[in-house]
Parts: structure tokens; C-alpha cells; sequence
């Protein structure tokens, strides 16, 4: 059941770490973000309802595990740890359980707001994957496709520094807009995949498997000629 409906305020201090965030031009992790906002959620004080809700509400937003969530809410975000109590219940932290629609429609208002696309596609892809386990609602396809735009933003030095992580925001661009049968998305995040393949091939340390693996698992028909691409690259390289 989900937790009591309430207006929700985030602090000042919460406000002004999103906002530093939103603004950076240097590439950081959402890790880095996450690591931020716990600790200055941490370090307030006497909070009212409201208050306490909106810091766990964006601590929330940056705590769930991507790709996890599947076995445990049949979702793509999930909690960042299971486990059980010492009474042999089961637990999940964070647990989704303890939010409400307005959480939902913060991230909403997070995700039309800010600019960086590492944390509009976090806020986006939040509101396409959770809307419904969290309110019940269907969620809305504008954010989904906001979330795709935002992905395919990430493939760059300036948002993600390693490759591996852009490569991954790639990929859910991709899911996402096979979701919402967006075949002008599919294409540019398959010319995306390629374009950093091509560019790691080329560096130091090219992560080959990533765009094999990632065309190996899709319909053949669909990849063939990537898939061609990708091993004639890996058999010029052994």
C-alpha cells in the first residue's frame, strides 16, 4: 500500500545540490549525485513531514539500482539492497512501498525542469517505469520519449566520462523507444551503439563485447547488418 498522500518540500540544501548538478559541464556519475544528496539528507534537522518527504524523494530518485528491479517489482529500476530481518520477513531498501503520487508527480515536474541530461533521463525514465507501481496511474509515453532523447544525450565525455556507462545509456534509449514503437529512436540509438563502437575500436581500450553482445540479443533481422559490422571489426583485431 502506498504511503499517505502529502505535500512535499524539498530543503535548501537538496535544492542547491540538483541545481549545482544541473548545471555541471564536467562529467560526473549519478553515483556522485546519490553520494551528495545521502549526505546532506543525513546532516538536516528537525524537518517537517513535507520536508523529510521531498529530501527522500530525490534521495530516492538516485538510490534505485538500474536493471534490478525486475524479480522484485517487474520493474527496470530497483532497490539497492534485499535481504532479510532478523524475524525472517523479507526487506527491500529503498523500499518504493513508502512513496506516493506526489512523488511521481515531483519527479515529473524534476524531469520538465531541469537541462542535464543525466539527471533528465534519470527523472524521466523514473516516471515511465514507476508511475505505475507507485500511483497505480498509466504512465504518460511523453516521458518515455523524453527519457530516449535524454539517453542518446548521455553517449558523450562531457555527460559520462566512460564509455561502458555510455554504452548503457544507449541501451535503455533503445529499450525505451521499442517500447513505445519508436522506430525514428530505434534507428538513432542503433547509429548511436555504432558510433561508439567505432570510437572505442579506435582508442586504447576498445570494449568490443558490448556492442556484439548488445546486437546479439535483438531480432537478427532487425541487426544484421550491425551485427556483420561489429564481427568484421573483432576479426580485424585478432
Amino acid at each position: 500500500m502506498n504511503a499517505k498522500s502529502t505535500v512535499l518540500v524539498v530543503p535548501e540544501t537538496i535544492e542547491e545540490i540538483i541545481a549545482k548538478f544541473d548545471l555541471q559541464t564536467t562529467a560526473f556519475t549519478l553515483h556522485d549525485m546519490q553520494a551528495e544528496l545521502s549526505s546532506a539528507r543525513q546532516k538536516l534537522q528537525t524537518l517537517t513531514p513535507e520536508q523529510s518527504l521531498g529530501a527522500w524523494s530525490e534521495v530516492l530518485a538516485f538510490t534505485l539500482v538500474e536493471n534490478s528491479g525486475e524479480k522484485v517489482w517487474g520493474t527496470f529500476f530497483g532497490p539497492l539492497a534485499t535481504g532479510t530481518n532478523g524475524d525472517g520477513t523479507p526487506f527491500v531498501a529503498p523500499d518504493i512501498a513508502e512513496a506516493n503520487g506526489d512523488i511521481v508527480a515531483h519527479w515529473k515536474f524534476r524531469a520538465e525542469s531541469v537541462v542535464h541530461p543525466l539527471l533528465k533521463s534519470r527523472y524521466a525514465d523514473l516516471v515511465w517505469d514507476l508511475t505505475q507501481k507507485i500511483s497505480g496511474e498509466r504512465a504518460d509515453h511523453h516521458f518515455a520519449r523524453m527519457a530516449i532523447a535524454a539517453y542518446l544525450g548521455c553517449a558523450s565525455e562531457k555527460v559520462l566520462a566512460e564509455a561502458l556507462f555510455q554504452f548503457r545509456a544507449i541501451f535503455r534509449a533503445y529499450t525505451l523507444a521499442s517500447q513505445v514503437r519508436d522506430n525514428d529512436s530505434v534507428l538513432a540509438a542503433k547509429a548511436a551503439v555504432m558510433r561508439l563502437h567505432s570510437e572505442t575500436m579506435a582508442s586504447e581500450k576498445p570494449l568490443w563485447w558490448m556492442a556484439f553482445d548488445f546486437f546479439s540479443a535483438r531480432q537478427a533481422r532487425a541487426v544484421r547488418v550491425e551485427i556483420e559490422e561489429v564481427v568484421r571489426d573483432l576479426v580485424s583485431v585478432r
